[in-house]
């Protein structure tokens, strides 16, 4: 079974009850979506956009159904502007948040150099005692290493929760886990339009077995 069958597969085990999924396509993304409860219930299982128009769209058919009285979404980044979407913000509540994304960084001169800044950086970094200099802009970047003294020390646990922009270099210094005269400059450089967002799970099923094929021996 290929990796796209199974992301596609809906066995019955995998349902908890539900009906088949459904699917909703637009030019700009998608949304997988299955009933619950006597088709009162529906619950998203995927929903991605590559534009806001599209992803309005999207909730807006999954928001008008005339049987459904609650939904439920495993699916939504931080972020999510559905709220602001509804007439009435406050519907939308959040019950648990899930990290879905992580990020270990092995060489921390390789790593910063391969992501481009949100604004023109020239910083030295010391992340565990080896320093970097670190310069670039919205076209790239390049980082190696120098004996100047830092702009910005951290770990590279903290130079992981930077790197995709999904945490600001402003609030891991209020732990104290970044520290130095440039947090401001790297925080502005590390920030993300959006945060990333891992919206598949991990999923491990066994094989289909295949029929067996009659060979011929020589």
């Amino acid at each position: 079974m290929s990796p796209t069958d199974l992301f596609l597969a809906d066995p019955e085990e995998d349902r908890d009850g539900g009906t088949a999924l459904f699917h909703l396509a637009h030019p700009d993304g998608y949304a997988s979506y299955r009933l619950h409860n006597d088709r009162s219930t529906l619950v998203v299982r995927d929903l991605f956009a590559a534009t806001p128009e599209a992803h309005a769209a999207l909730w807006r058919v999954l928001l008008s159904g005339d049987f459904v009285s609650h939904l439920e979404t495993g699916a939504s980044p931080p972020g999510d502007p559905l709220g602001f979407l509804l007439t009435d913000p406050r519907l939308v509540e959040t019950s648990e948040v899930r990290d879905g994304v992580w990020i270990r960084v092995l060489d921390p001169v390789a790593a910063p150099a391969g992501r481009r800044s949100a604004i023109d950086v020239d910083l030295v970094l010391e992340v565990d005692g080896t320093r970097l200099r670190l310069r670039g802009g919205p076209d790239g970047a390049e980082c190696a290493r120098t004996h100047t003294t830092p702009d910005v020390r951290l770990g590279t646990s903290a130079l992981g929760s930077l790197y995709l922009g999904g945490h600001r270099a402003r609030t891991l210094a209020r732990a104290g886990l970044v520290e130095g005269r440039g947090v401001p400059a790297l925080d502005a450089a590390f920030t993300a339009d959006r945060p990333p967002h891992h919206g598949t799970g991990f999923q491990c099923r066994r094989p289909v077995p295949q029929p067996a094929r009659a060979g011929v021996l020589a």
